[in-house]
């Protein structure tokens, strides 16, 4: 080879030089987005230029004091708050050695960051700091909140006891008989009811049928307007929302604790000026890397590739007695 087709090197600063905001810890007012953070990918850089820009845009509107005492509002994201929540969290507490891609594997949360509730999760986050003013696009949220409420309170609605539900699907499921009534939800969440969610899409072409994933409906058994005839009303997306959710019942309630949890402790701030060499108990390879990320919570800093246990209660305990002492 005497020329190289595609430039595969490339340099970019050490993302753990970044806040959450993705401005520069070392000189203020300067975003990073992109490959310049060691990152590799068009939806990477894209999402990365986003999120700079909004915070960019937010600064600009707002005085140097304020941005620096860090009372101007911000956009943040944290891990359970989607897939760039991940990226940035990755980038600014562990730094990259290679270029770095967001996959859904790196998500602790991926059952809840789907595409068909990125307006749900997202949008009025983004419409309290005034970077979404469209009215219509609010209303349109609004109307997807309630229809989602209208449907699951409509599958709520429908009880009965397992002998009866056996009967409904005509004796082709057996129901356990615990005496204890069950709404519709209740059986799309255990697999008794189905929905067809590929409903208005066209299956592949050439492709045998008994190729085409079974996955195509919920469960066996009868379809959910067979039981629920308004059912048959409610907006295909919605329903194919309202069924989404139903399926991962059990998993997103558990997501939904653990990501409580994580926002606790992602509530826990650190100073920004604490001298990581006053902490006795840390070793000096934690030292090192708490003082190279400096990372601005509790939850980051537990976060960070070798840190202990110990060296996080220690730290904890640390921060409480100066706080403590300052205080007093």
């Amino acid at each position: 080879m005497t020329q190289p087709g595609y430039g595969v090197e490339y340099d970019h600063v050490d993302p753990r030089e970044l806040k959450r905001t993705l401005e520069t810890k070392r000189v203020t007012g300067l975003y990073m987005a992109g490959q310049i953070n060691g990152t590799t990918g068009y939806e990477e850089a894209a999402a990365q230029g986003l999120l700079a820009g909004a915070n960019a845009g937010l600064a600009a509107v707002h005085s140097k004091a304020e941005c620096e005492s860090q009372e101007a509002p911000q956009l943040t994201l944290d891990r359970s708050d989607g897939y760039l929540g991940v990226l940035i969290d990755d980038l600014i507490t562990r730094g990259v050695n290679e270029p770095y891609r967001v996959f859904t594997a790196r998500s602790e949360y991926r059952l809840s960051s789907r595409a068909n509730n990125a307006d749900l999760r997202l949008t009025r986050r983004a419409a309290a700091l005034g970077l979404v003013r469209d009215s219509a696009r609010l209303a349109r949220l609004d109307t997807v909140e309630a229809d989602m409420a209208h449907a699951q309170a409509m599958l709520e609605q429908v009880v009965h006891l397992p002998h009866i539900w056996e009967a409904q699907m005509g004796g082709s499921r057996r129901v356990v008989r615990d005496g204890v009534r069950k709404s519709a939800l209740d059986m799309i969440r255990k697999g008794f009811l189905s929905e067809d969610l590929w409903a208005g899409a066209r299956d592949p072409e050439n492709v045998p049928p008994e190729h085409i994933p079974k996955a195509r409906k919920l469960a066996g058994g009868p379809e959910i307007s067979a039981i629920v005839p308004a059912w048959a009303d409610v907006p295909l997306d919605i329903r194919q929302r309202v069924v989404t959710e139903a399926m991962y019942h059990g998993h997103l309630r558990q997501l939904s604790a653990e990501a409580n949890t994580f926002k606790r402790e992602e509530s826990m701030r650190l100073p920004a000026d604490i001298d990581y060499s006053k902490v006795r108990v840390l070793s000096h390879e934690e030292v090192d890397k708490l003082s190279i990320v400096r990372p601005d919570t509790f939850g980051a800093a537990k976060r960070i590739d070798g840190i202990t246990p110990g060296g996080i209660l220690a730290l904890l305990k640390y921060v409480r007695q100066n706080r403590a002492a300052q205080s007093a």
